[in-house]
């Protein structure tokens, strides 16, 4: 009888430390999944965005420098491009929030291994003349994070691309992706409202060109066949035009833009509104079911276009008009 008590006993003490390995398993298990998905913000610069002059970034392809005039942040470097103004004026707060996601060396005994020896360089000058300057180095090997320090700063960081991206910039992704040169300022229902005229070809051959009447909004056919245009129809073309940003810049100057399906045009919209005549073209897809090339008429600039909101351009004329 004894011997099954000690038995029962050892049975039920098995038991209870069975279940507080489990628990403590649990926790600690919960306590690293909290720490990998707890976002940290290790702060890595005092600055104030109000007090920094001058902007600076070097990818080792493009040297961008930035000067505050009047509140306002103008592209000094490399001069005469037609510059995001709302991205120039947000770099100083997008470098305000820079913060590591971790601490990967206290000291970089061997910068190299890390891409530090010859990073990419971003320098803020404050208006007491004090400089600040983020070394850039290589992608970590999940590719979604950089290493960084701070020059005079021995400690090596984790920084999430975002960011990096959001500072670090370039050439092309600084550049005004308003091509159509629309009033930005208005909404894109008011961008859509202003247009008057419209044309859209396929394969260089004529879909239809319709205009919109000043007395009553209602749209027709220009030319010989005279018939009223679908307004719920020719709707989402305009508000396809309103709604056009380039998605990035490929080619400044193409030598052959065939390889862009671009010298005989895809498709074409020539439109005009309040202040003037424009022609969108538009070539291959650069990704299916993604991406457009295109250009303005008159630019020998070729850049990207969602292809969201176009799924009108393969519809034929009668698919446009009021039965």
């Amino acid at each position: 009888m004894k011997l099954y008590k000690n038995a029962i006993i050892l049975v039920i003490v098995s038991l209870l430390l069975i279940a507080s390995y489990f628990v403590t398993n649990m926790k600690n298990s919960n306590k690293n999944i909290q720490d990998v998905t707890k976002p940290s913000t290790i702060k890595v610069l005092n600055l104030n965005p109000d007090y920094i002059l001058e902007i600076e970034t070097d990818n080792k392809k493009d040297k961008l420098t930035f000067k505050k005039s009047k509140n306002k942040w103008k592209l000094t470097e490399p001069s005469g491009i037609k510059y995001d103004q709302a991205l120039a004026d947000g770099l100083s707060l997008s470098i305000f929030y820079v913060t590591a996601s971790k601490v990967i060396a206290e000291k970089a005994d061997d910068p190299a291994q890390y891409g530090l020896d010859n990073p990419s360089v971003i320098s803020i000058k404050n208006t007491d003349g004090k400089l600040n300057i983020l070394e850039i180095g290589d992608e970590t090997s999940n590719k979604d994070s950089y290493y960084f320090k701070v020059k005079g700063n021995d400690k090596v960081y984790i920084i999430d691309k975002n960011k990096v991206d959001a500072i670090l910039m370039t050439t092309k992704g600084i550049r005004d992706k308003n091509v159509l040169g629309l009033r930005r300022e208005l909404q894109s229902l008011r961008l859509a409202e202003d247009i008057s005229f419209l044309t859209m070809k396929k394969n260089g051959d004529l879909v239809f060109s319709a205009m919109k009447s000043e007395n009553d909004g209602s749209w027709s056919l220009n030319g010989q066949v005279k018939a009223n245009v679908n307004e719920g129809k020719i709707t989402p073309i305009l508000n396809a035009i309103s709604k056009v940003m380039a998605l990035e810049f490929i080619d400044e100057n193409p030598n052959n833009l065939e390889k862009y399906g671009l010298k005989k045009p895809s498709y074409s919209l020539e439109f005009k509104n309040s202040t003037g005549k424009k022609e969108l073209l538009i070539g291959d897809e650069k990704e299916a079911g993604s991406k457009f090339y295109a250009m303005v008429k008159g630019s020998k600039e070729v850049f990207t276009l969602n292809e969201a909101g176009f799924s009108f351009l393969d519809k034929p004329l009668k698919e446009f008009l009021s039965k």
